[in-house]
């Protein structure tokens, strides 16, 4: 009888174990996000290379994934799957995901795309003689 309860005692000790939150760090966030992409876009690839192309960052329970315009809406789709597949990774049901949308690099520099009035005004400042040539012409430089 003894050695039955240390046993079962044994038992709960390593399903406990097995059990415990684990922590959520750099390293295992990123193996598990590149798990999960490979389940919810195996098939696919557009999206898939777009979703890698995100960054996630967590703070205490709730991580959250930071993917461009063409990633963002496919991911708020599978967003119980991800749930899903996070909890049962980190054993934790206070895991929460969240979403946000990614500052394109061109947006960080500063840069934008130019307009055709700038573009012209760039060209003319360049060579006046275009200023000249439009006027005499009538042209009009905007669609």
């Amino acid at each position: 009888m003894k050695d039955l309860k240390s046993a079962a005692r044994e038992q709960l000790i390593a399903d406990a174990n097995r059990n415990a939150p684990v922590e959520i760090t750099d390293d295992n966030l990123s193996s598990s996000w590149q798990e999960v992409v490979e389940r919810i876009a195996s098939e696919k690839m557009l999206y898939k290379s777009a979703i890698l192309e995100s960054k996630l960052t967590f703070i205490d329970h709730e991580i959250t994934i930071h993917a461009n315009v063409v990633a963002f809406d496919f991911l708020k789709s599978e967003r119980i799957r991800l749930l899903d597949f996070f909890k049962a990774h980190y054993h934790n049901e206070r895991i929460n995901v969240l979403f946000a949308a990614k500052v394109s690099d061109l947006e960080q520099k500063g840069e934008h795309v130019m307009s055709t009035r700038e573009i012209f005004d760039m060209m003319a400042e360049k060579n006046p003689n275009l200023r000249i040539l439009k006027d005499k012409l009538g042209m009009d430089i905007e669609y």
